[in-house]
């Protein structure tokens, strides 16, 4: 049983596995069960997430289920959902929160469902104006 715990926690410090869904300590979430892959354009203002793109990958095993939880997710922190486009292979999301949007992809990979991937995009008019965040690539 120690073996199993010691491992376990090996693991999770070897790969940084995460219980927080927040990305970059902000106010924008991962699906459940997915990771932060790539990041680019990101843009802090006030303390916020303004911009960014982020490719993550994980396990969606059905693409509408995994949306609809990411999306009460986001909503009960504050996010409106402003559109939602369903599906057991793709599915996509755009939340509103302010003056800022996040669109969400995700895509079931069929053949390995725990290979999925998906796209977190946010977006604001304070991007223009935001400084510029170095986050090194995973």
């Amino acid at each position: 049983m120690r073996t199993v715990a010691l491992a376990t926690l090996f693991c999770m410090i070897a790969l940084g596995c995460s219980t927080d869904r927040a990305i970059l300590e902000s106010d924008v979430f991962l699906p459940e069960d997915m990771v932060t892959i790539r990041s680019a354009n990101i843009r802090r203002a006030g303390g916020e997430l303004v911009g960014g793109d982020f490719f993550v990958g994980g396990r969606v095993n059905n693409a509408e289920a995994s949306m609809d939880e990411v999306v009460d997710y986001y909503r009960s922190n504050g996010w409106f959902l402003q559109r939602q486009i369903p599906g057991l292979d793709f599915s996509k999301a755009t939340l509103i929160k302010g003056d800022r949007t996040v669109t969400i992809e995700l895509v079931r990979r069929r053949l390995d469902p725990a290979n999925s991937t998906g796209t977190i995009v946010v977006v604001s008019p304070l991007a223009t104006h935001a400084t510029s965040t170095e986050v090194p690539m995973k």
